[in-house]
C-alpha cells in the first residue's frame, strides 16, 4: 500500500491517470514464524547473492525436521484505479523448504522450494509445468476485480 500510494501521488502531480499495480512478494517459512517475509529481498543483507541468503535461511534450519519445514510464497499486489479507489490481493504457493539447494539460478529461493505436489524444488522445473505461481494467481485475482463492475 505504501508503494502505491506514493506512486499514485506523483502520478497525480504530473497528470498520469493510469491504473498502478505495486507488488510485495516473500517467502514465509512457518519454523520461522513467517521469516524472511516481507524482508525476503533484504534477509541476508542488501544485494547479497543467492548462496548466502539460500545458506542463512537453510542454517537457521538446520535442526528442523522434515515435517515442519513447511512454508509458502505470497504475493500481495495492490492497485490503484485512475479515480483513486483501490485493492489488494493475495496469491499464495505453499510448500516445504529442502536440506539442501537444487539447482542455482532463476529467483532467490527457487532453489530451496519444493512446491506442493512436485518433488523438485521450483528452480529445476519448467514454468510451464510449474502451474500458476503466487504471482500468477494474484494477477488473475486482481484481473478479475478490474474487470468487474466494482470500479
Amino acid at each position: 500500500m505504501i508503494k502505491a500510494k506514493a506512486i499514485k501521488s506523483y502520478c497525480d502531480k504530473i497528470g498520469l491517470k493510469e491504473i498502478i499495480i505495486t507488488d510485495d512478494a516473500g517467502l514465509c517459512v512457518d519454523a520461522l514464524n513467517g521469516k524472511p517475509g516481507v524482508f525476503s529481498a533484504r534477509y541476508a543483507g542488501d544485494h547479497a547473492p543467492q548462496e548466502k541468503v539460500i545458506n542463512k535461511l537453510l542454517n537457521e534450519l538446520k535442526d528442523v525436521p522434515e515435517e515442519k519445514r513447511t512454508a509458502k510464497f505470497v504475493c500481495v499486489l495492490t492497485i490503484v484505479m485512475p479515480n483513486g479507489k483501490y485493492f489488494s490481493v493475495r496469491g499464495v504457493t505453499k510448500g516445504k523448504i529442502p536440506f539442501k539447494p537444487g539447482t542455482m539460478g532463476k529467483l532467490t529461493y527457487n532453489p530451496i522450494f519444493i512446491a506442493d505436489g512436485f518433488s523438485k524444488v521450483m528452480s529445476e522445473i519448467p514454468d510451464e509445468e510449474l502451474g500458476k505461481t503466487h504471482r500468477e494467481k494474484a494477477m488473475l485475482e486482481a484481473i478479475k476485480i478490474i474487470q468487474s463492475d466494482k470500479f
